[in-house]
């Protein structure tokens, strides 16, 4: 047996009232002796530090920092970087709910060396047909076509890992694929592993309002990493949106992909071929939502691209 791991989780949140207490109650109970919270708040403007602050109060391993400003989820996991004192990082979603054993789980792996591991995230919430849908396409996406992957929910990495590669990319404005930036660049440089022994159940969005939230920040994202990771000029981030765009929206009208698409994902939800109009339905809302989305962030990065200051777009 190895030496004995400590463990620093971090959690960023911004206006998280409905999901943070859940998220912080898994862990109070988790059952492992050294492990500290980092709560990093984005200057909330619901509930979410006074629901924070019931735990820091009362809990002395549990702390609140604070963004002087609210640059997005890169910047406050990066104050939880710098501010964490132990061994390896456990970075959170304030909608995971991590079980018991976690760190138990956990601790073998980087006993052995590894310095980055991925898990398998799981939805909890299959209730509604908006988290069914996601759940089956993250299913596929992982076990049936095998993509490689890197971030997912539940992700632990040490802390000199995480330093190594500068941390969280935070010139990318908001959020939206910075995590898969950060996992790629670990994956260069440290060894690491997919350990699908180990699940991190997360809920997932389950109305209207939070899918359509949640694909217009995919959408943006993608245009964001292009420009501010990839460093694609404005003039090649215009032309891949337009290319990207008429390839969707070709997919949309064809009628025959889409349903081809959501009879695929049935497969994977518990209710079958039962799913299948209303997946139909969540296809074209996404597919739209997402277009939406990639052509907000290339309106905001016409914007940067004719800035000479080098600060992130609000």
């Amino acid at each position: 047996m190895g030496k004995n791991i400590s463990f620093s989780i971090i959690v960023p949140t911004y206006n998280e009232e409905s999901d943070i207490a859940r998220t912080l109650s898994a862990l109070e109970v988790l059952e492992y002796e050294q492990y500290e919270v980092i709560v990093v708040d984005g200057r909330s403007h619901d509930r979410t530090v006074e629901i924070v602050e019931s735990y820091t109060k009362r809990l002395p391993y549990f702390s609140l920092l604070f963004e002087q400003v609210n640059y997005g989820v890169s910047a406050a996991r990066n104050i939880g970087i710098q501010a964490a004192r132990h061994d390896v990082l456990v970075i959170l979603n304030a909608d995971v709910i991590l079980p018991p054993n976690y760190l138990h789980q956990l601790e073998p792996y980087y006993q052995q060396g590894y310095e980055w591991v991925a898990v398998v995230d799981r939805v909890m919430n299959l209730e509604t047909a908006y988290a069914r849908f996601i759940e089956s396409e993250a299913y596929i996406a992982r076990f049936v076509k095998k993509n490689h992957w890197v971030w997912t929910e539940g992700f632990s990495c040490t802390k000199k890992a995480a330093l190594s590669v500068g941390c969280f990319p935070e010139k990318m404005p908001g959020c939206g694929g910075e995590d898969g930036v950060f996992g790629e660049m670990l994956e260069k440089s440290n060894k690491g592993l997919r350990a699908l022994d180990i699940i991190a159940p997360h809920i997932a969005p389950c109305d209207f309002d939070s899918f359509y939230r949640a694909q217009i920040v995919r959408g943006r994202g993608r245009t964001f990493h292009y420009f501010f990771v990839k460093h694609y000029t404005f003039t090649h981030v215009v032309v891949d949106t337009l290319l990207s765009s008429i390839v969707r929206i070709m997919k949309m009208l064809s009628v025959l992909f889409p349903l081809a698409v959501v009879l695929r994902l049935s497969r994977y939800s518990k209710r079958g071929s039962a799913d299948v109009p209303i997946f139909l339905y969540l296809f074209y809302l996404r597919e739209a939502v997402l277009l939406r989305g990639m052509w907000e962030a290339l309106l905001r990065v016409a914007a940067r691209a004719f800035k000479t200051a080098d600060t992130p777009v609000p």
